[in-house]
Formats: C-alpha cells, structure tokens, sequence
C-alpha cells in the first residue's frame, strides 16, 4: 500500500490546507476501521449525516466502488 493512500484523500487534504472549502471528511485506509469506531461516532455525531465511500486498496484495478449516501445511524 502506498504512503499516500488513497490518493484522493491526500489530494482533499492539501487543498484544505491551501484554503480551498472541502468537505469534512476522515479516512481509514483498508483493515484499519476496526479499533477506531469511536472515530467514526464521533464524525457522526457532529455531522448528523454522513456519506461512506470505500476505496479498494488496488486502486489502479478497482476505480470505483460504491457509496452509502445519507447514512444517519452508525449501523
């Protein structure tokens, strides 16, 4: 796996950093989720809805995956 996995994370935060108005978002690279729950609660909770999207971590074989809109419960 890459140090800049994924990419497009990488890429949010530097135009974040630039000043750029991105979306908030947090980012758990493949089989790290598990132990960091509370994280994802938390992002939840301040957000009251949240849109999941998963990244293959082949990226350059699997572009798109698919995207959980408006998730309003951590279930």
């Amino acid at each position: 796996m890459s140090s800049e996995y994924p990419l497009k994370h990488v890429r949010l935060e530097q135009l974040h950093q630039a000043g750029f108005n991105v979306a908030d978002f947090i980012c758990f690279p493949p089989h790290t989720l598990r132990g960091r729950e509370s994280e994802l609660r938390a992002f939840l909770t301040t957000h009251g809805r949240i849109s999941c999207r998963h990244f293959h971590a082949d990226e350059a074989k699997y572009y798109k995956c698919d995207v959980l809109y408006d998730q309003d419960d951590f279930e």
